[in-house]
């Protein structure tokens, strides 16, 4: 996998949608950063920044079904680190005590999908954070998670079982924020798509966007 690393940029994201511009054939490669300035969530949302993470967007075939891709990253950055780590739907990653510490931004371009990674790698009183143990620099550690990605694809049953088992809302009460409607639910798992299922007043709803929080 060919792979560039730099000490600072605006966002990963953005410098590999601009190199896939004009190198059009590539089908793996990857690009990370010490540091991120100008990273970007879901819907063009700002990332929060911190002081110390890892930084890196590639270039992936997507899953089997194309909307499970985001899921499926979320589930192997979860088994590379090994910390009990849980998922959120549909993007998040949080530790064993719930607190957020990576996130995962798909684009898909010129029929090529495009994964970007945000892992926070030093806690602070907002964020958790996924505890690195190796003596690995950021650019070796950002190549060994790459490939470990592309190298453990699931198929979509696979995904879909082990997202619902990872799940930190499972059967819970959640609210989901879709454009400017909110609704309020039990959470009973992903769908065949990767749509969220939410259970209320005994009738069963499915969204494929929205963003979502748990109801304590």
């Amino acid at each position: 996998m060919k792979h560039l690393h730099y000490t600072s940029l605006d966002s990963t994201q953005d410098e590999i949608l601009n190199h896939l511009e004009s190198n059009l054939d590539e089908d793996y490669f990857l690009l990370s950063s010490d540091q991120q300035t100008n990273g970007r969530g879901r819907h063009q949302r700002v990332w929060d920044q911190t002081p110390s993470g890892l930084f890196l967007s590639m270039i992936i075939p997507p899953a089997n079904t194309i909307t499970l891709s985001t899921l499926e990253i979320s589930l192997l950055i979860c088994e590379y680190f090994n910390q009990n780590l849980k998922v959120k739907w549909p993007n998040d990653i949080y530790t064993e005590d719930l607190k957020k510490c990576a996130g995962v931004l798909v684009d898909v371009k010129q029929e090529k999908l495009i994964a970007g990674i945000g892992i926070n790698t030093k806690s602070n009183q907002s964020y958790g954070h996924i505890k690195l143990k190796s003596s690995l620099t950021s650019k070796e550690l950002a190549y060994n998670l790459a490939q470990y990605i592309s190298q453990n694809r699931a198929s979509d049953s696979v995904i879909i079982d082990n997202w619902n088992e990872l799940c930190l809302h499972l059967n819970k009460d959640v609210e989901i924020q879709d454009f400017d409607q909110s609704y309020i639910g039990k959470f009973q798992g992903i769908g065949l798509n990767g749509q969220a299922i939410l259970k209320m007043n005994n009738k069963v709803k499915e969204f494929y966007s929205g963003s979502l929080k748990l109801i304590s």
